[in-house]
């Protein structure tokens, strides 16, 4: 049966990534589409839970960047799958890449819940560069949402871990993050030396040129254009490093600012038509308007209105489409985020009905252990008291080969041992009526407990199981055959009482001759109803009619009675 249930979620896990794939190709590089399904190939002939977890990682860590969407639904079928065979280190890493994915979605909320949980189970796991990479995300959610405070103390409880893994990157990116965002507070001077000590880590040249781009933001700021130029030509000396074609872009962008402030007009337009040619050329919208819009005021400086104006058009014209591309891509967004919400309350809904199955499972194991064990223990008495019975004929059969003074020592013998056999009998049928009593109070009271489920259950097929559930519990409760069984044994061990009960009151019926017993021995209304499967009214208009037929009066007690009744014998007869 497991291995059956193994092989059905495999293939279907298996569907639903073949699906991804197809629903979702365009736009994302051949090179990613290509270890896609390498990726996948892989999956599906691996035998392995764990390398199944590691390859939905791979595949959501290297298709987010393009596509959000399948990103996530790769995430969330590893840490699925990391639930299921209860990996720790799959699904600290799982919930800790979906809190990533969610922040780039602009998610930012469930962003830190995905971050929080990834820390409690990085308790477990003890990964150092997990807890550098979740703190600094925690930290970039809250710069996001202006939270700056409790942005920098992430950022810092990020830095430490960073120190001990020796990685001078991640500590020179926590640098640049706090620079950046003191920059951001106009906090220049604090900014600068977070920027500073980024350079001092950096071993890569094109983080260097970007921390450096940076401070060139702030000396522009600050209108210190030497130390901007002396920055601006230690890029350009590195100018073949700039490979990333947007630094490259911002660069040339620098520098016309800078001699743009410093009057010098034509090298300003210079630079500034450079970064506007490059950014046409590589789709870099931002500073394409950027461009445009400098360009246009530096001619407006010269006098050339003509030459602004048309700058000026272009730059309304590339603004509008920025704004259209804005506004398709926070549709694209929040159609995304409307999904993602859907597939949460799904997620959720699908918990709350299992969770309802499990109970429902356990509520009818515990009535199907109950009537098992109570038939189990009736089954029990019943095989005692018959191994008891035949004990007793066959010391009936013994005493009556003795001789006659042998005999009368014996019977005045056996007559206490019968006396002593009575009570402990009396006993015994006690505890049955009491055992009875007690089963039919707990089904009765898990009965209420089904019906109270039922009220709250939607699902029509869940109602349904339920009542046919309730309906054997009151069938249960009928305890039929443990009553039978109880009048048996209480009217075989005082047939002598109701012999003489019969003689003197022939017109009683054979349940008033019962009620009668059952008052002899003590019972009360309410254990004489359950026993007799009627209700206590019942019980009391019983009593009411049997006391008529008895001529009794009101201040007569009925047991006192019957005592009185069986008084004229020494013990009552025993089978």
């Amino acid at each position: 049966m497991n291995t059956l249930f193994s092989t059905f979620y495999r293939l279907t896990l298996f569907l639903c990534l073949v699906q991804t794939v197809f629903c979702s190709a365009q736009d994302i590089p051949e090179a990613i589409l290509k270890m896609e399904d390498s990726l996948l190939n892989k999956f599906a002939i691996s035998k392995n839970d764990t390398t199944k977890i590691d390859e939905l990682y791979h595949l959501s860590r290297n298709i987010f960047d393009y596509d959000l969407k399948k990103g996530m639904k790769y995430i969330n079928q590893s840490i699925q799958l990391a639930e299921r065979i209860d990996d720790a280190y799959g699904k600290m890493a799982g919930h800790q890449l979906k809190g990533i994915i969610l922040y780039y979605m602009s998610r930012h909320d469930l962003s830190q819940e995905e971050l929080f949980l990834a820390i409690k189970l990085n308790e477990e796991v003890q990964s150092k560069r997990s807890y550098a990479s979740i703190y600094n995300y925690i930290g970039m959610n809250y710069s996001k949402i202006e939270e700056i405070d409790k942005s920098k103390t992430y950022y810092e409880k990020s830095l430490p871990y960073y120190k001990m893994l020796n990685d001078s990157s991640g500590i020179g990116n926590i640098y640049n993050n706090l620079g950046y965002m003191l920059f951001k507070r106009d906090k220049y001077e604090e900014a600068s030396d977070y920027l500073h000590k980024a350079i001092s880590y950096y071993k890569d040249t094109s983080y260097i040129i970007n921390s450096n781009i940076n401070l060139i933001h702030i000396d522009l700021k600050k209108e210190q254009y030497g130390q901007a130029y002396d920055k601006l030509t230690y890029i350009k000396s590195l100018e073949s490093s700039l490979h990333d074609f947007l630094d490259k872009a911002e660069f040339y962008y620098l520098f016309g600012l800078y001699y743009m402030d410093t009057r010098n007009y034509e090298n300003a337009i210079s630079y500034l038509q450079k970064s506007l040619e490059l950014s046409k050329e590589r789709g870099i919208s931002d500073f394409v308007k950027l461009s445009l819009e400098k360009l246009s005021e530096i001619y407006s400086f010269k006098k050339d209105y003509k030459k602004s104006l048309e700058l000026f058009k272009k730059y309304a014209q590339v603004n509008d489409s920025i704004s259209d591309q804005q506004t398709k891509k926070q549709i694209a967004q929040l159609e995304l985020n409307h999904e993602y919400d859907n597939n949460l309350v799904q997620i959720k809904h699908e918990q709350q009905e299992k969770k309802m199955w499990y109970l429902i499972f356990g509520l009818s194991l515990f009535v199907v252990c109950i009537v098992l064990g109570t038939l189990y223990w009736l089954q029990k008495k019943r095989i005692k008291i018959t191994k008891e019975k035949h004990v007793l004929i066959q010391k009936n059969l013994k005493n009556k080969l003795q001789d006659s003074t042998s005999e009368k020592l014996k019977l005045k013998y056996e007559l206490n041992s019968k006396k002593k056999e009575l009570v402990f009998k009396n006993n015994e049928l006690l505890n049955s009526a009491l055992e009875i009593i007690k089963n039919h109070e707990l089904l009765t009271q898990i009965s209420k407990k089904i019906k109270l489920t039922t009220s709250k259950l939607e699902k029509e097929e869940n109602i349904k199981k339920i009542k046919e559930l309730d309906s054997f519990v009151k069938q249960t409760m009928n305890l039929e055959k443990s009553r039978k069984e109880f009048y048996g044994n209480i009217t075989e061990l005082h047939k002598t009482f109701l012999f003489d009960l019969n003689s003197k009151f022939p017109n009683l019926s054979s349940k008033e001759k019962e009620l009668a017993l059952m008052l002899r021995l003590g019972y009360s209304s309410k254990d004489i109803s359950i026993l007799s499967n009627i209700s206590p009214s019942s019980v009391d208009m019983a009593r009411y009619r049997l006391r008529k037929k008895l001529n009794l009066s009101s201040d007569k007690k009925l047991q006192d009675f019957f005592d009185s009744l069986s008084n004229t014998h020494a013990c009552t007869d025993v089978a």
